[in-house]
This record gives structure tokens, sequence and C-alpha cells, in this order.
């Protein structure tokens, strides 16, 4: 049994690691807010070690608990009612407090949660581009830490995901949830633009296998690449979501300008994920398919 402590645990990517970790018989710590909502992970909760961010400064929290690993998930965006305070609070100062204490407590091996936004950080798109440049040095503090000798920094450059009951606040959740309710119609851009979709229990049996596999990773900082390792047109994706959920929305493609500098195309490097044994089980045709009738089984349960 290991031992791993999770930021961002009642996220949607922490609370689905924590979930599968826990049922595979591993010791879990969570990182929490005092006023953080622990519904995703409330089947749980009894075999969960949570501490708050106020407990997380007091370094006796770590020289009492030796992690196997850290998995860095929580993020900021600046949208919605988020500051740019706010976004470099998290993606930056408590980052990298998290990580001073790791490597002051000698865990051996940081996972860091990064963004596809990330590969050109010339972007500036509206809402992304304090989330980018926080990110993005981030990053550079982990090679920093990471070339010093005292930890292991492995930065999980995450593509598109998606899958059942994300937040509506992302590009995915909000598609499934407006094409299932059947809005009358949805605006959207050309949709032109490609993206590696990556559904989610991919996403933690990719995470599970880093994991368990630790020791087959030798470099001290690596980029690891996490999707399908392909791309298809954003058009594409919404008219499969569209039509496996059989909705009555119509689309309109072309209704919102697309942004000058929006990403045109990316899709992942397996190149670390291969040498690991993993590849991605579901299609993407499956994992909509699984989305909707969870979506389904929510309204009706």
């Amino acid at each position: 049994m290991a031992k791993f402590l999770i930021s961002g645990i009642t996220g949607y990517i922490g609370s689905k690691l924590a979930h599968y970790l826990v049922e595979t018989g591993h010791e879990v710590h969570g990182i929490v807010r005092d006023e953080s909502n622990l519904e995703r992970v409330n089947h749980i909760l009894s075999s969960l070690f949570l501490i708050t961010i106020d407990e997380l400064v007091r370094v006796s929290n770590f020289s009492h608990n030796q992690y196997d690993a850290i998995i860095h998930t929580a993020t900021c965006y600046e949208k919605g009612n988020k500051t740019i305070d706010e976004v470099i609070q998290t993606n930056l100062f408590f980052s990298i407090e998290l990580l001073r204490y790791a490597a002051d407590s000698k865990i051996g091996v940081f996972i860091n949660m990064d963004s596809y936004f990330c590969k050109n950080n010339k972007n500036n798109f509206s809402y992304k581009s304090s989330y980018v440049i926080s990110k993005s040095h981030f990053r550079d503090w982990g090679i920093r830490f990471s070339s010093s000798g005292s930890i292991k920094f492995w930065n999980i450059i995450l593509e598109h995901p998606y899958g059942p009951l994300e937040s509506q606040d992302k590009f995915t959740g909000w598609l499934f949830k407006n094409c299932l309710d059947n809005v009358k119609v949805l605006d959207l851009t050309l949709g032109h633009q490609k993206r590696d979709f990556i559904y989610i229990e991919d996403i933690i049996n990719a995470l599970a296998t880093i994991l368990l596999k630790m020791n087959k990773i030798s470099e001290r900082f690596c980029d690891i690449g996490l999707g399908n390792g392909f791309s298809i047109s954003l058009e594409r994706f919404v008219h499969m979501v569209h039509s496996i959920s059989d909705s009555k929305t119509i689309l309109r493609f072309g209704a919102i300008k697309t942004a000058e500098d929006e990403i045109q195309d990316s899709f992942a490097d397996l190149t670390v994920l291969n040498k690991l044994g993993w590849k991605p089980e579901f299609s993407i045709e499956s994992g909509i398919s699984d989305s909707v009738g969870a979506y389904r089984n929510s309204i009706f349960s």
C-alpha cells in the first residue's frame, strides 16, 4: 500500500483519482479549503485523511506523513468570480509552497497537472492568459527544484478532458448539458480548431500507471503528454455529442468569432506513457456515450 497526497481532491480529476486509489487499497490524503464542497468525495470520505491549506503551512504535517508522491491537481482560472490575485495565489504561490514542503520533506515525486494551453505561452486568451502565465512559471519552478536534486518533478500536459457530469463552466460539460436539455439554439465558433479529447477514465488510468511505475521513470524532470495522441475538430466533436444524445438543439456554427490567437491544433506526445505500457481504452464515441448515460441517470435518480 502506498500513501499519496492530492491537492484539488474535491475537483473533477482529483476526486476521480482519489476514488480509484482508495478502491485499489492505497492511503489517500487530500488538501481542502474550509469552504470546499466535499460532494464529489462523499462516498469515500471515511477513507480519506483531509487537511486544510492553513494546516499545510505547518511543516509538522509533512514531517509526520511521508508520502510516496504528491499529485497536484488544484488549479484556478480567471473567469466567473475568480480574480487575477486568486489565480496567482493558487497556481503559483500555493503551488510553490507545496513544492517547497515536498522537497524539504524528501517526498520523492511531485506530479503536476498542467495543460495543453501552456505548450505555447504566447497564447493570450482573455480568461486564460493569467492561467497560462502562472502555470508556465510554476513549471519553471519545478525545473529549478528538480535540477537541485531535491525532488522529481513530472509535468503532465493534459489535453482536453471530458466525461460524466463535468462542471458546466468547462466547454464539454456545457455542451453535454445543453444538448441533453435540448436548448433551442447553441451559438458556436466555426469549430475548425482541433483538440485531443481524452475521456476521464483514461486520464485516471494513465495517472495510476505513472504512480504504480514511478521507478520506471528515471528523469528528474519530464513533460508527460496525456491524451489520445490525435486530434479532431471541435465541430466533429460537437456533432458527435449532438448525435449520440439525440439532441433537438439547433447548432449555429460561426455565430461566435474564433479568437485570433486560438490554438488551432493540439494533441498529446505519448512517448513516456507508451514506454510505461499505457494506452487509452475508450474511443471518443464510447466516452461520449458513457457521459450521456451518466447525465441521463443523474436526472432520474
